[in-house]
């Protein structure tokens, strides 16, 4: 099941720069310090679109290497945008590389526009699997939520908070690697502090304390995390209900059902590893380093490596001179 959403989302790019490479005369030291995004990036194609920013696929005119660009045009006045943008910039210089989490390479800044160029994984994310097949197998979980937990354990080592684990910020990249993205929401934990505040975040997947607007710490999103993990299993969210205010009150009693439905075929192991991240006290909440020794993982796979992963196996050789006119016009 997983390899077929795999090889069906794939996009592996290999044709030329749109536009004709760096001479010889002009050094990579020179070609980095040109200001359009577009002198230093060749843009291939749009790959994905939201309310706020569109992401393409592009190929490092120096280095020949492919990343994604996302680019937000700028809205004046609006105040959650730029702090979206100020956090993005403040987690960029942590300078986070790890083979999970999606590191941010350079940020390029124009009056109209931001573009942000970062990693590339565009084979499709959790939400868009789930929309497709409803639920995953424990064994196609595990292989994921692995690499989730590295990404996030080192995340937190850094001090950084993600503050919106869901399955839409889960990406699945071609060569098997799951990645953690999407920082416009993350606070940095200032050296000698081990807290942040602010209510941040979607609602279903939000920790109690966020909602109570206390400090609280990286185990925040290991509450996040295990509400993805029921979803991931049930296909159904741990704490349904009609409208935000319904879920924060939900989510503030923290009562959860894991006996109907789907729930009397998934392992005892399982419902266990999600009760030690949907726990109600953030002391007692499992971190990421722990929750990577509970049984449920050590068990899944062989010399508990994700590597069992499919690689993607469908080429998109293709650029969109569309998608080229709209990011440089």
């Amino acid at each position: 099941m997983l390899k077929r959403f795999w090889s069906s989302r794939t996009e592996m790019a290999s044709t030329d720069p749109v536009s004709s490479p760096p001479t010889e005369s002009e050094s990579p030291r020179a070609i980095f310090k040109k200001d359009r995004v577009d002198e230093l990036y060749a843009i291939e194609k749009l790959v994905g679109e939201g309310n706020y920013a569109e992401v393409y696929r592009a190929r490092c005119r120096v280095t020949k290497e492919k990343v994604a660009i996302k680019r937000l045009m700028r809205k004046p006045g609006d105040k959650e945008q730029a702090l979206s943008i100020e956090r993005e910039e403040l987690y960029m210089g942590k300078d986070i590389n790890h083979p999970n989490v999606i590191r941010l390479r350079h940020m390029f800044k124009t009056p109209r526009m931001v573009c942000i160029v970062q990693d590339l994984a565009d084979c499709g994310d959790i939400a868009k699997y789930m929309k497709r097949e409803k639920h995953f197998s424990e064994k196609d979980a595990k292989v994921i939520l692995v690499q989730v937990l590295k990404g996030l354990a080192h995340l937190h080592d850094h001090g950084v908070v993600h503050r919106d684990i869901k399955p839409g910020n889960i990406l699945f990249s071609t060569n098997g690697d799951v990645k953690i993205a999407d920082f416009g929401l993350s606070a940095i934990i200032k050296e000698g502090e081990t807290t942040t505040t602010g209510m941040y975040g979607t609602p279903y997947y939000a920790a109690p304390e966020v909602f109570r607007n206390e400090h609280y710490t990286t185990v925040a999103d290991m509450w996040s995390l295990g509400v993805m993990v029921y979803f991931m299993l049930s296909g159904s969210q741990a704490f349904e209900a009609e409208n935000s205010r319904a879920v924060k009150a939900r989510v503030l009693q923290g009562t959860f059902d894991m006996e109907s439905g789907l729930w009397s075929s998934i392992s005892a192991e399982a419902k266990s590893f999600i009760s030690r991240l949907i726990e109600m006290d953030p002391k007692k909440r499992a971190t990421a380093e722990q929750a990577q020794l509970l049984p449920w993982i050590t068990d899944s796979l062989p010399n508990n490596s994700a590597s069992s992963i499919p690689p993607t196996d469908k080429k998109d050789n293709s650029s969109s001179p569309r998608a080229i006119t709209e990011f440089t016009g």
